[in-house]
């Protein structure tokens, strides 16, 4: 859902109108602190009345040529905006061309510096936003904070988000990576610990995946002497956080998946090395939120001065480097 929300966002920025997400629950009031004093769920007395227009925003042959040659400003003759998406628009769609110059007024882009393409202008967006979106409510700060304490604690932090989909999985679903997709995650680890001396007494392997069997067949992969080079949240067990997959547990499994899945987000973007599953937009955001770091806006310092007492980022004297297990590699290495 958060795709849904960068879209919502741009939408706002860029054609100055009030937007409303509908979305099947309101999750993100209930995990996450507003960073707008003016954003509000759709029950709230703030919800648009009146003057609306509303769009079923889904990434169409016919939908995308236009986003490519009109501004979303006239898409509308309507003060608000009702939007339903699971999709980001900022992802491909963002023309420089149309939307470059207000990039810049609103400070997403340098004053000056060459015109980015199409990624790179949304990549820019994505980097302002997602810290700003991305703020958990303090009870969940507090417990990402927590865990980032105790890998900061053991050196080098080297991420790794598997979803390997399919019967081993913890909820059925259609194969994603599969399950010898381990090993491959397995070899990227150590070759990146041999290429720069790191071992269980001076880095940790932070694991977030959607199987506690991939959880299992890593840590034995990966055992070493003293102490367990593994680590992964145990506050919450695994699980879906997309409604969809898992509307068949009750309310308090659910909510047991969405902390898990948002801790483990929040923790992955901490990673030094960062492992992500390609295909996975889970695994893609984990790496945008590592690789925000680069951008020079302060998130923490601007949600502080909106009234916001805890933070998951923190400075970082280096910035992460990212690289993902491609769906064709684990394949051609289930194949031999």
């Amino acid at each position: 859902m958060i795709r849904g929300y960068l879209t919502a966002f741009v939408v706002a920025i860029l054609t100055n109108r009030g937007v409303q997400v509908k979305a099947p629950r309101e999750f993100f009031f209930k995990f996450f602190t507003p960073p707008f004093p003016n954003m509000s769920g759709r029950n709230s007395v703030a919800t648009l009345k009146g003057n609306f227009s509303t769009w079923d925003y889904f990434p169409k042959q016919g939908t995308i040529q236009r986003l490519k040659s009109e501004h979303l400003a006239h898409w509308w003759n309507t003060s608000g905006v009702v939007i339903t998406t699971y999709s980001d628009v900022t992802a491909r769609f963002l023309s420089p061309a149309l939307y470059a110059g207000a990039m810049r007024a609103i400070g997403v882009l340098p004053a000056q510096g060459p015109t980015p393409k199409n990624s790179k202008l949304g990549e820019a967006f994505r980097s302002a936003v997602l810290p700003l979106l991305m703020a958990p409510n303090p009870q969940l700060c507090h417990v990402v904070n927590k865990h980032i304490r105790a890998l900061r604690s053991r050196g080098t932090v080297i991420g790794v988000q598997m979803r390997l989909g399919g019967e081993k999985a913890n909820y059925p679903e259609r194969m994603f990576l599969g399950p010898k997709a381990v090993a491959v995650f397995a070899e990227k680890v150590q070759a990146y610990a041999r290429r720069n001396g790191l071992h269980s007494g001076n880095s940790v392997v932070f694991v977030s995946t959607d199987s506690d069997f991939a959880l299992q067949a890593l840590s034995g992969l990966l055992q070493a002497p003293g102490e367990a080079w593994v680590y992964s949240v145990k506050d919450w067990e695994i699980g879906h956080s997309a409604v969809g997959k898992s509307q068949g547990f009750g309310d308090k499994k659910r909510e047991s998946f969405m902390n898990r899945a948002i801790v483990d987000l929040m923790v992955l973007k901490e990673s030094d090395f960062l492992i992500y599953s390609q295909g996975s937009s889970y695994g893609l955001i984990a790496a945008e939120l590592q690789q925000a770091y680069r951008y020079p806006m302060n998130a923490s310092a601007f949600l502080a001065s909106k009234g916001l007492t805890c933070s998951v980022f923190h400075p970082r004297e280096r910035f992460g480097e990212a690289v993902y297990v491609s769906k064709y590699f684990a394949k051609k290495k289930k194949k031999k």
